[in-house]
């Protein structure tokens, strides 16, 4: 699909979308009509386009003729415009969702930094003054100022939910409204790690996979092979590692959901309505043995 075509699908299928809606009470209307901001807006953003300046002077270079208004109108008042309409991008969104065909039983959780300003201004930065903090950023091993955007991304790759939170807020406190109305998988890294909240999540139908914090991981290389707690010190590396093996009692171990020793025999599929304290004084249950999961082997990838 060439550029040009892009744009006028886009902009068709946004602007039937708003077909008889009325965003504003009173007052008049804009001149550069809500379906041609949102349009430039999407389309700018699929092209790299991601900031407010780029998108109004690339729009006004070469779209000229398909948006007359912008001509017309300052950039500060497109970009004004552009941000009162954040309600109206977040209802379409949900509503591409619907259109769109993905497995909401396969999740991943991540996170990255949204710096405000530039540390050395931090001081006396008054951007989102009210939502920003400091915070880690992992990759670039640095602190930060500003916020962290969460996102619960399904197969094959579409974007389920997001939020936006302050910089140091912890990455296990996000998952809980990321997967409050998901279910089946979450794979998450090692920020993720948390037995007891992934026997919370498996109540409600959610088996959050992540590899075990460093802290973990030493404990665990610090206890004896066969430590009924943390499953022995021989497998440094996993979300949960069981002993269970197939249900015949042979084949390879695979993963389960708690870091407890488990047996092979007794393997089956965790219920939702399998408690967080039963979980961890029980034998570990490996969901991925039942031969009615229809994404056996999926933890396999950890």
């Amino acid at each position: 699909m060439d550029a040009t075509t892009l744009l006028i699908t886009v902009y068709c299928l946004i602007d039937d979308w708003l077909a008889g809606r009325r965003l504003r009470q009173r007052g008049p209307q804009p001149t550069l009509a809500d379906s041609e901001v949102l349009a430039i807006e999407c389309v700018g953003e699929f092209w790299g386009i991601d900031t407010d300046k780029g998108l109004d002077d690339h729009f006004r270079r070469h779209d000229r003729d398909w948006f007359p208004a912008l001509g017309r109108v300052h950039r500060t008042t497109f970009t004004r415009q552009a941000a009162n309409l954040w309600a109206v991008k977040a209802q379409f969104r949900q509503q591409l969702l619907t259109q769109i065909s993905f497995d909401p039983a396969i999740s991943i959780l991540d996170s990255f930094p949204m710096p405000v300003c530039r540390f050395g201004r931090a001081d006396r930065c008054r951007r989102l003054a009210e939502l920003a903090s400091f915070g880690r950023d992992e990759g670039a091993k640095q602190t930060y100022y500003g916020l962290r955007a969460y996102l619960r991304v399904c197969w094959p790759g579409v974007i389920a939910d997001g939020h936006l939170a302050p910089a140091n807020l912890h990455d296990l406190t996000a998952a809980d409204d990321l997967l409050a109305d998901a279910h089946g998988w979450a794979l998450g890294d090692r920020a993720y790690w948390s037995p007891a909240r992934a026997g919370f999540l498996a109540d409600r139908g959610v088996w959050l996979l992540a590899p075990p914090s460093r802290s973990a991981r030493a404990q665990r290389r610090a206890c004896p092979v066969g430590c009924p707690k943390h499953g022995g010190g021989s497998r440094p590396y996993s979300a949960s590692w069981s002993s269970a093996t197939t249900p015949n009692g042979s084949g390879p171990a695979t993963p389960g959901i708690c870091g407890h020793a488990g047996n092979a025999s007794s393997a089956a599929t965790p219920s939702p309505s399998t408690s967080a304290s039963s979980m961890a004084s029980a034998p570990c249950a490996s969901p991925t043995s039942s031969p009615n999961n229809p994404h056996t082997g999926l933890a396999m990838l950890w």
